[in-house]
């Protein structure tokens, strides 16, 4: 019969529906019936609507600006019209709606496509929109008919982009344009300088690649895929200002690393790559400044290697092992300072971040999961900082120490582990230690042995075989922390007293 059948009934709302197969209407609208349709499916001549009736039909519509390769174009001024009224204007339109974002989109706008009022014909709403970029501007008819995403090309200066497409092997007229791109990544940046973007469209490039100078190579995601030729790196990145962006990198044989950043590397980003089958995902030997977010690294031996590293962020990404008897480290960190690591999933490594000698690290906001040894921080940094990470199934937890000369201002603040084998936070030989508000359950505990001013504070431990042990401690303290379910003691203290102008006693 009908799909939807309002009578004598109003501000009926129908939303993300589908109404298909109605052996009689789509809707049937009777005795001052009124309703309306939000992102809902139907025939077009499928609406009874009696005289006394109304039914409002809507849709969303996501405005996207792009440039003639459909790249998107941020900071675009937008205007949206639905039946001559204005709905979204940015400030080169008279508005102060927000222009384009990264993706060149703006937020979704609810628009009324069409009225029946009172018969079976609809009136149709008239929706236009605009989009002015660098002194070019575009206008289009939109139809909202459906939810959709309207993709409006404003036709801009391409001057500084290097156009790659591996199908136009061949051209004798190659020269980079839009029209005759290159067809390999190599001759890409061979014919870019310095500030120039060499834009690869999706495509299998089988060739392993150099980056000698300041460059940015966009692909378009996983259907941009370069394979590596055997016995090299996927991409080697020797020069400063670099950025890749969406990329996959595939391995051939023997090659070692996926992209290997240089000393020469400053001032580089990676962003949206994913990295496969490499021993070494990431590999960055004395850069500096550089920015690594969306990453994934499948099924590698290592998966970020940082060595003499100053200023490093990484965040937003993925590192996955396959078992943790090939797997060994997801991100090894060595003799670096000033690294953040943040909202990383790492799982099934045999070991998940191992830091030696590094100082002012972070590890925020992370997933470790099915691991033997999950945060590893060892030598003589200062500033360590583990911070509302989720640690589940793993031998070991968090450890911090392993030297003579001993770590400094160490910060282990918010953490849940769970379902740890062995204890699930150990810090030894350190100084100013806080270990605050942890989680932990199904764990050996928390112990801190031979460290100097240490506060352990409001930690929850719950269900472990030991409560919290305190060895060979100066000037310390805890206070507020909740113990409960513990097989052995719920606390231990061994050889520790107070410390001349440190914290407190017990």
């Amino acid at each position: 019969n009908n799909g939807i059948s309002v009578t004598s009934s109003v501000r009926l709302l129908a939303s993300n529906t589908s109404i298909a197969d109605s052996s009689s209407n789509d809707w049937e609208l009777a005795t001052n019936a009124e309703a309306t349709s939000i992102n809902v499916s139907f025939a077009w001549d499928g609406v009874t609507c009696d005289l006394t009736s109304r039914l409002v039909v809507r849709n969303y519509l996501t405005v996207r600006i792009v440039n003639q390769a459909h790249d998107p174009l941020k900071g675009a001024d937008v205007t949206v019209t639905d039946n001559n009224y204005t709905v979204y204007a940015t400030e080169h339109y008279s508005g102060t709606d927000p222009r384009t974002d990264h993706d060149g989109r703006i937020a979704p706008l609810l628009l009324t496509d069409r009225i029946y009022d009172g018969s079976n014909q609809a009136t149709q709403n008239w929706t236009n929109a605009s989009a002015w970029y660098d002194g070019n501007e575009t206008t289009v008819e939109v139809n909202m008919s459906t939810s959709h995403v309207e993709e409006i090309v404003v036709k801009v200066s391409l001057e500084g982009i290097v156009f790659v497409d591996d199908d136009n092997a061949g051209d004798p007229q190659m020269n980079g344009s839009l029209e005759h791109p290159y067809d390999t990544i190599h001759r890409g940046i061979d014919n870019a300088t310095d500030g120039d973007t060499v834009r690869v469209f999706a495509g299998l490039y089988e060739e392993s690649i150099v980056v000698d100078r300041e460059v940015t190579i966009t692909g378009n995601g996983t259907e941009t895929v370069i394979k590596a030729d055997e016995d090299h790196d996927g991409i080697l990145v020797d020069a400063a200002n670099v950025t890749l962006r969406s990329l996959q990198i595939n391995r051939s044989a023997g090659s070692a690393t996926g992209v290997n950043v240089t000393n020469a590397g400053r001032n580089c980003t990676l962003v949206h790559l994913s990295i496969r089958g490499f021993p070494t995902g990431v590999r960055l030997s004395g850069a500096r400044n550089i920015t690594i977010r969306d990453l994934t690294v499948w099924n590698p031996i290592t998966g970020i290697i940082l060595t003499g590293v100053h200023h490093a962020r990484i965040t937003d990404s993925v590192l996955a092992g396959r078992d943790i008897d090939r797997s060994r480290t997801a991100l090894d960190i060595s003799d670096s300072d000033n690294v953040t690591v943040g909202n990383c999933s790492i799982d099934t490594f045999r070991s998940a971040i191992l830091a030696d000698n590094t100082s002012d690290i972070v590890v925020r906001d992370g997933g470790i999961k099915d691991v033997e040894r999950s945060v590893y921080l060892t030598g003589s940094g200062e500033g360590l900082t583990v911070e509302h990470n989720t640690i589940d199934n793993a031998t070991e937890g968090i450890y911090v120490g392993n030297t003579s000369a001993g770590a400094r201002a160490v910060r282990i603040e918010g953490n849940d582990l769970s379902n740890i084998t062995r204890w699930a936070i150990l810090i030894n030989g350190s100084t100013t230690v806080r270990v605050l508000w942890n989680n932990v359950s199904r764990a050996d505990g928390v112990v801190v042995t031979s460290c100097n001013d240490t506060y352990v504070e409001n930690n929850t431990i719950d269900n472990t075989t030991l409560g919290l042990r305190m060895d060979g401690i100066i000037g310390s303290r805890a206070a507020n922390n909740t113990i409960r379910d513990v097989e052995d003691n719920g606390m231990e203290v061994l050889s520790s007293r107070p410390g001349i102008g440190g914290a407190p006693p017990f």
